[in-house]
Formats: C-alpha cells, structure tokens, sequence
C-alpha cells in the first residue's frame, strides 16, 4: 500500500474556513481575500475561481458557520460581520 500524498479535501476546507474565520477580525479587505485564494491556490485568480468555486464557496459557508455558533455563544464578543469571497470580477 502506498501511503497517500494528497491531502483530503475537507482537511484543507477546514483549515482554510478556520483560517477565514479567525481573519474576520483583522480587517481584511476583498482584495486581500482575493489575493490569498490565488496565493493558496498557485495559479490565476480566475482559473481558480472557475475550477475550485465549489471548494471555496464550502470554505465560506463553513466560516459563516463558525461565525454564527460564536456568536451564539457570546452574542457580545465584537466580532466583525461575515464579508463573502466572492470575485470581484476582475483580477487583482
């Protein structure tokens, strides 16, 4: 048996949500987010967009999730609005 070298694709939708998540607070603007998905992903923002929409519209939901129960659990915590990944339409 070969051992495997890809990681799973819902290890790495959890991290990156996790990541975006904790990102909220930073004050990160859409093109900063923009910039880290072509970054993560190496290779053209709208490559990456048409090819993996699904994987990062899973990392948003997921982080908007994150989100929620946190508030759930703290509704004072001061945490910053959930802000979508969506294209901007144009690449960075």
């Amino acid at each position: 048996r070969t051992p495997q070298s890809k990681t799973p694709s819902r290890w790495k939708m959890r991290d990156v949500s996790g990541l975006h998540y904790s990102s909220r607070s930073l004050g990160l603007t859409q093109r900063d987010r923009l910039r880290f998905i072509r970054l993560y992903s190496q290779t053209n923002l709208r490559e990456t967009l048409d090819r993996d929409r699904p994987f990062w519209e899973r990392v948003e939901r997921r982080a908007n999730r994150l989100y929620a129960a946190e508030r759930r659990r703290s509704p004072d915590s001061g945490l910053a609005p959930p802000r979508a990944l969506h294209s901007a339409g144009t690449q960075p």
